[in-house]
C-alpha cells in the first residue's frame, strides 16, 4: 500500500481449483483509514453470501492511539482527531493469523504488540457475527 498513498486495498480469494480466482478492489479516499476495516468485512460478507469458495474467512478491525497512550478500537471521526496513530489488521479465521496490517503514525514495538492483541480478540466477534449472518439466511436460500 504505498504506491496508492494508502488508498488502495487490495486482497485475493482464490478458488480451490487451478484457474479461478475472485479479486476485490476496495479504493478509499484519503483519511478515511478506519473505513478500510469495514471495506474488507463487508468484501468478506458479500463474499460469503455469493456462496464463492474460499480458503478462508478473513476479519479485519482497525484501533487508534491516542495522545495518551491508550488504545481504543473502532475508533470514530472525533476520537481519530485526537490519534496519533492508526492501526488496522486483517486475520484469518482458522488461526488468526495476520493477512494484511495497515498503520499510519508513530508507535513503539510494544504499542503495536498491544494493539495487535487486542485486534485479534476483537476479530472473533466479527467472525461470530459472519457465523450468525450464515446461520440466519441458510435458512432462506
Amino acid at each position: 500500500m504505498t504506491r496508492v498513498e494508502e488508498a488502495l486495498l487490495f486482497y485475493e480469494f482464490c478458488a480451490p481449483y487451478k484457474r479461478p480466482s475472485m479479486k476485490i478492489d476496495c479504493t478509499l479516499g484519503l483519511g478515511v483509514e478506519v473505513l478500510l476495516a469495514c471495506a474488507v468485512n463487508a468484501a468478506c460478507l458479500a463474499l460469503i453470501n455469493s456462496g464463492i469458495s474460499m480458503k478462508f474467512l478473513v476479519a479485519a478491525v482497525s484501533c487508534m492511539i491516542d495522545q495518551q497512550d491508550n488504545i481504543i478500537l473502532d475508533p470514530d471521526n472525533k476520537q481519530l482527531l485526537d490519534s496519533k496513530a492508526t492501526l488496522m489488521f486483517v486475520f484469518d479465521i482458522v488461526k488468526k493469523n495476520i493477512v494484511a496490517c495497515h498503520t499510519t503514525g508513530t508507535f513503539s514495538q510494544t504499542q503495536f504488540q498491544e494493539s495487535l492483541l487486542k485486534c485479534r480478540e476483537a476479530s472473533s466477534q466479527i467472525f461470530t457475527y459472519y457465523k450468525d449472518m450464515v446461520k440466519k439466511y441458510a435458512n432462506v436460500m
